[in-house]
């Protein structure tokens, strides 16, 4: 009855218990062929309602039509499933089918429909009905099959069935189904009616791609779960994020997954994560300008530095460095929890011309010169899925040699081209002399030899940065009465 004049296949799989991939996948070309194979009898059994096109695949693409209508009612008994039947618009089943955990109802149609996720997810609105199970690869149970998901194993069989058919349009029209498009989800529950106080919480809710899914899961679990929701409120919450997901996870998956993060410990609900694959992962739903989750920080307690610490072994190859890696070093140095290169490319925008202080070559050069000096770390963006390469400081000790301290106006204003990157490497050396006192007495000779370039560089470059405040210059006398000059530190 549900496969009248097959064109295609009928698709059916067998999983053991706790497993989320099939041990067994089969497509039979007819009814009879599937009737007379011996199917495994210690298998939980499903069958995909729609025709498969042909036997490489049951995903949603290579599915072609259905005869029949479906809702999946889990954790009712028949009393409870007649009551709601007879509460709702819906026309009666032409076959129930008792699952063995609640009742599979089929409405059989007239002509064979091609779309019709619309009218199943107004179905389960209607009669009260899982969520899940309105997707178009969606498979059931075989009845005359056995579940085997608890410890006593129930026999799943048909309740009740006749030969009563519908039409598609009817069930449109009843059901106030305007119009059904085949890649169309709409939410079983309004994701938007939630209060959520992290930015990277709404944007997830949006829905995220394949590589995203199971982080996001995760952390929207946890989350929900830490704000006082009920685990029945959450999964509903999650069944309607996952149709939003390209593609959907696949139910078994997702309810396996659901339970481990329920249950589970979770410690990645934070803003800095160890793992550089996650950590790079949330950057791309993190925005800490609109996040009211920071908004509720105690301002009195908040540990703001004006420095960033430059660990003096850079000095050792300090003139295979160039000026632009000393500013995409310190802008890393300062967002530790690490940065995407699209929020990279934010904070190294030049604010008066708002364009980036060095080209895309150039940046691009200087994170694989700090990735081969050992000084970052990158974790791969995957670019089918349009993600970002991530970046993040490796955290090293310093043998003793200690850190040079360059405040953030200093970088700042590199990057707003106050000064040049050349001159930022240059005042970065003085204050490495300089050893946290605010003034040094190094020779220019030593610098040129420091930096490997002239004396005539160093001497308009101190002066250059006399000019735009960076530092002052005093002179003095020896006992000699020779005159030197000595620098006073301003930035």
């Amino acid at each position: 009855m549900l496969f009248p004049n097959i064109k295609g296949y009928i698709e059916v799989r067998g999983f053991k218990v706790g497993h989320e991939k099939p041990v067994f996948r089969k497509f039979f070309k007819t009814v009879m062929e599937l009737l007379e194979y011996e199917l495994p009898n210690d298998l939980n059994l499903y069958f995909g309602v729609f025709e498969r096109k042909n036997t490489r695949s049951g995903a949603s693409y290579n599915c072609s039509r259905t005869n029949a209508l479906w809702v999946d009612i889990d954790h009712v008994d028949i009393t409870e499933l007649d009551s709601r039947l007879r509460n709702s618009k819906l026309p009666k089943p032409s076959i129930i089918v008792n699952s063995g955990n609640g009742y599979h109802c089929y409405w059989l149609l007239d002509a064979p429909a091609t779309y019709v996720k619309s009218v199943l997810v107004k179905i389960v609105v209607e009669i009260g009905g899982d969520s899940r199970p309105v997707d178009t690869a969606r498979i059931l149970r075989i009845p005359e099959t056995y579940n085997f998901e608890e410890k006593e194993h129930k026999h799943c069989k048909i309740v009740m069935i006749k030969d009563s058919k519908y039409s598609i349009n009817y069930f449109k029209e009843l059901l106030g189904v305007t119009e059904e498009l085949k890649d169309e989800r709409r939410d079983i529950v309004n994701l938007e009616k939630f209060k959520v106080d992290r930015y990277c919480i709404s944007q997830m809710l949006k829905g995220v791609k394949k590589d995203y899914r199971n982080f996001s899961e995760g952390r929207l679990i946890s989350y929900f779960k830490q704000q006082g929701y009920t685990k029945i409120e959450t999964k509903e919450i999650i069944d309607t994020w996952n149709l939003r997901n390209k593609p959907p996870e696949k139910r078994n998956k997702l309810l396996y997954d659901f339970e481990r993060y329920w249950f589970g410990r979770y410690k990645l609900l934070g803003c800095q994560i160890n793992d550089i694959n996650l950590q790079g992962i949330l950057s791309n739903f993190c925005n800490k300008y609109e996040c009211e989750f920071l908004e509720h920080l105690d301002i009195q307690k908040l540990n703001i530095e004006n420095t960033v610490e430059y660990n003096n072994r850079i000095f050792n190859n300090f003139k295979n460095l160039s000026g632009y890696e000393i500013i995409v070093f310190g802008v890393l140095l300062r967002h530790r929890e690490g940065l995407n290169t699209v929020q990279l490319k934010d904070k190294l925008r030049n604010m008066n011309k708002d364009k980036l202080c060095m080209s895309l070559k150039i940046l691009y050069r200087t994170l694989k010169k700090l990735e081969k000096l050992d000084l970052i770390e990158k974790r791969e963006g995957k670019r089918r899925i349009g993600g970002s390469n991530f970046y993040r400081v490796i955290l090293q000790g310093t043998f003793g040699l200690g850190y040079t301290l360059l405040s953030n106006g200093a970088i700042n204003g590199a990057i707003d081209r106050r000064v040049t990157p050349d001159q930022l490497k240059i005042y970065l050396l003085l204050l490495k002399f300089a050893f946290k006192k605010g003034k040094c007495f190094p020779s220019q000779l030593t610098l040129s030899k420091e930096v490997g370039t002239t004396i005539n560089y160093i001497s308009k470059t101190i002066k250059q940065l006399e000019h735009v405040d960076y530092l002052k210059r005093y002179p003095f006398y020896t006992v000699k009465k020779v005159k030197k000059m000595y620098l006073k530190l301003l930035v």
